[in-house]
């Protein structure tokens, strides 16, 4: 096997974004939306009156009593490429989302041990926001209709991170390397739970959750180059 210096191993891992994500090789990414076939077409969350839902390029939104606009639009990315705008139309009083949505977690298996998984969590997004404003960023696991989770989903998802607006467009990465160690348990007491009371198969998101106490009607985000992966399996 041929043998590498440290320098070029670890360049032979990064994307693009510069961003770790696994030793080599890298299995397909749960998600890499680079947004680069652009509809132009707005989208409300929660959707019009008459208005079926759709994603925006896979982004989609969420509010209790807010108002969302997303476009999946020519020059909204980084350098003027495609990517995802996003405005409030109508501020919620307690919860706003932008999610990615539909994924599937099969590294979260029944039965497997699940700490290395959630450890090789790797995520990075290119956004443009306000100064001053901040969306907590995490990983959301579906609860089937007919399953008890002993809690909430939102009080049980893996907060990756926070990202915080500079005004400008910015990389923003985390890792699942950097969890506490009582965040990871709970997670894994969490997705065990799950299957011992009957859910089948890891589905869910990736979510964006608004701070709403620091953001007003008229704000606006941009985004590109959305990825996540998790290997450890």
């Amino acid at each position: 096997m041929k043998s590498y210096p440290y320098h070029i191993l670890t360049a032979l891992c990064l994307g693009a974004t510069g961003v770790l994500f696994a030793d080599a090789p890298l299995p397909a990414p749960l998600i890499n939306a680079v947004f680069e076939s652009p509809t132009n077409n707005p989208k409300n969350y929660p959707p019009a009156p008459g208005e079926n839902w759709s994603s925006a390029g896979g982004m989609s939104g969420w509010s209790n009593d807010g108002k969302l606009l997303l476009m999946y639009g020519t020059g909204y990315g980084l350098d003027g490429t495609g990517g995802v705008y996003v405005k409030i139309d109508k501020l919620a009083t307690n919860a706003m989302l932008l999610t990615y949505t539909p994924l599937k977690f099969p590294m979260f298996k029944d039965g497997l041990p699940l700490v290395d998984p959630i450890r090789s969590i790797r995520f990075s997004v290119d956004m443009k926001m306000p100064v001053g404003k901040s969306f907590e960023v995490h990983i959301q696991f579906n609860v089937p209709k007919d399953v008890d989770a002993g809690g909430t989903a939102w009080g049980n998802r893996i907060v990756l991170g926070a990202i915080k607006g500079t005004g400008s467009y910015q990389t923003y990465a985390f890792s699942g390397a950097d969890l506490s160690d009582g965040h990871v348990a709970k997670a894994v007491n969490y997705i065990r739970n799950l299957y011992l009371n009957g859910a089948s198969e890891m589905s869910g998101n990736l979510s964006f959750a608004f701070d709403v106490a620091k953001w007003a009607e008229g704000d606006e985000v941009l985004m590109d180059n959305l990825k996540l992966a998790i290997t450890g399996q």
